[in-house]
């Protein structure tokens, strides 16, 4: 029996929907088995938080049409931050709409840690969870901030909720 490459996130009461986070599809497993894992788990979306060409046959199937979900693109630098913090916050929001309309979600960089960690740390965060909260959660998942400049960005950001109410 083979390990799934869907690390769910426990959403308890938060949203129907499911959170899942993985590494690069292709990048050290082969590609169908993730896309057969996703079809299996009924997601509806996948978000790329790394450049495609991180994994040449993962960015193939997107730019051709054969990957089985949409992918929705936002990429962040490794071991960075997001350049577009207002386009941060419009992403987590849209994903966290996705996860509350009861929509299966895969979030992923390239090893499926930092950048996955800090955007799902931010879509617990933009459903209602304080900053500590989120953080207990997604650990489980495998993924986490790894460097202070992310940790700073998702305080920032979880500042700006507490303030303004919404990301």
């Amino acid at each position: 029996m083979r390990v799934s490459l869907l690390r769910p996130v426990d959403l308890e009461s938060l949203a129907p929907g499911r959170l899942f986070l993985s590494a690069m599809p292709g990048r050290t497993q082969p590609l169908a088995w993730f896309a057969e894992e996703l079809v299996h788990a009924g997601v509806h979306q996948v978000v790329c938080l790394a450049d495609l060409a991180v994994s040449p046959e993962y960015a193939h199937a997107v730019a051709t049409g054969a990957f089985p979900v949409p992918v929705r693109r936002f990429p962040i630098p490794d071991f960075g931050v997001p350049a577009d913090e207002a386009g941060f916050a419009s992403l987590v929001r849209e994903i966290a709409g996705w996860l509350r309309a009861g929509q299966h979600v895969v979030l992923h960089c390239g090893a499926g840690i930092g950048r996955t960690g800090l955007t799902a740390i931010g879509v617990l965060i933009a459903l209602g969870l304080s900053l500590a909260e989120a953080e207990r959660r997604v650990a489980p998942a495998g993924s986490r901030v790894e460097t202070p400049r992310q940790w700073e960005f998702v305080r920032r950001f979880a500042e700006r909720v507490d303030i303004e109410g919404s990301p």
